[in-house]
């Protein structure tokens, strides 16, 4: 109905079948688990309203096409879209500060991640096997973006030297320094390079 505000834990737990497309947008919270293991779930948008996004909340949901998360987004929680390997090039809003433990791990798929706000923490294995993995763009940041553990890319195409991550030009030699980040000081770019290489 199009006054649900939430989607309880568990909620849509192994409905395989399960084919939404479409949610209504004054849902604002998606609790933990809410559609764990949905493999066909179709959702092409979020609500407008979504505010949080539970643990697990779309754990291996393999044909969630998603490319833009709601602008009232603030809670994005570990695990919320684990092995969502339909996912390919998403944009994180503004109001989306803090990337939570394995958020994004084993989308295999995922080849380039942008985020629109000022993004304070990125935790451990949040990009853990996403293979294909090769841009993430931090464009709005006024100082360098905590890296809980250099984990949060292994085994992805940043990692292995292939891809690149794009910061604001004045703080890159702050990025490329400091702890965890170091790891991948090579990788790391101004954004006036991105516009350059489009």
């Amino acid at each position: 109905p199009n006054n649900l505000t939430s989607i309880g834990q568990y909620c849509f737990g192994y409905c395989t079948n399960l084919t939404l497309t479409e949610l209504p947008n004054s849902i604002t919270t998606l609790n933990r688990n809410a559609f764990y293991e949905c493999q066909n779930l179709a959702l092409t948008k979020l609500p407008d309203n979504l505010e949080t996004i539970g643990e697990y909340a779309f754990n291996n949901c393999t044909k969630l096409a998603l490319t833009k998360f709601p602008e009232k987004l603030k809670t994005l929680s570990q695990n919320a879209f684990y092995g969502c390997t339909s996912l390919t090039s998403i944009e994180l809003p503004a109001s989306l500060t803090n990337l939570q433990s394995y958020a994004f791990r084993k989308c295999e798929n995922l080849v380039e991640v942008i985020s629109k706000g000022n993004l304070s923490r990125i935790n451990a294995s949040v990009f853990y096997d996403c293979t294909s993995l090769s841009k993430l763009v931090i464009s709005n940041v006024t100082s360098v973006t905590i890296l809980s553990n250099a984990s949060a890319f292994t085994n992805t195409k940043i990692a292995n030297g292939e891809g690149y991550i794009y910061v604001p030009d004045d703080l890159v030699e702050s990025f490329k320094s400091a702890s965890s980040w170091s790891t991948y000081a090579n990788q790391i770019k101004g954004i006036s390079e991105l516009t350059e290489e489009a």
